[in-house]
């Protein structure tokens, strides 16, 4: 569960996505879109709150231990969550992928060209998921095993 949070610390601090808009580049963090020549920031605020919930929520379960049930409802939330920021990063992708042109000349928008997915910290999540797939057998396990034990008994 420590490696599932720790997997997605760097989606907190590494743009996951860069493109170029006219002369102006722009990184898509989990905390907003930074236009590098201004320097202002747009916050993305839902996925970042995400994110937050994505990341403590593994280290919170591991405290848990006497209540496995609890432990196994925290996993199954976590990988949904990770699912989610999944989803989301896919949408930004697709969004600046697929931009149509003539709309954003007609608008007097600067285009969208050079769009650059790093693939790394995309697949983070997916990681987190695979760790608490993981961890939630592991504690599956656990939980049957002591009910056989009680049923010796």
């Amino acid at each position: 569960m420590l490696l599932s949070a720790a997997v997605l610390i760097p989606l907190w601090f590494i743009p996951f996505a860069s493109f170029l808009a006219g002369e102006e580049e722009a990184l898509i963090f989990m905390k907003g879109l930074l236009l590098t020549n201004s320097g202002t920031m747009t916050p993305a605020t839902m996925r970042f709150v995400i994110l937050i919930f994505a990341t403590l929520v593994p280290i919170l379960t591991i405290f848990f231990y006497k209540h496995r049930k609890a432990q196994l409802e925290f996993c199954l939330s976590n990988i949904i969550l990770s699912a989610v920021l999944v989803g989301m990063i896919v949408v930004d992708w697709y969004t600046f992928s697929n931009i149509d042109v003539a709309k954003i000349a007609e608008a007097g928008l600067p285009e969208v060209h050079e769009f650059k997915l790093n693939l790394f910290i995309c697949i983070t999540p997916l990681l987190s998921m695979g760790m608490n797939y993981l961890a939630y057998r592991r504690i599956m396990y656990d939980e049957l095993l002591i009910k056989s034990i009680d049923r010796i008994r």
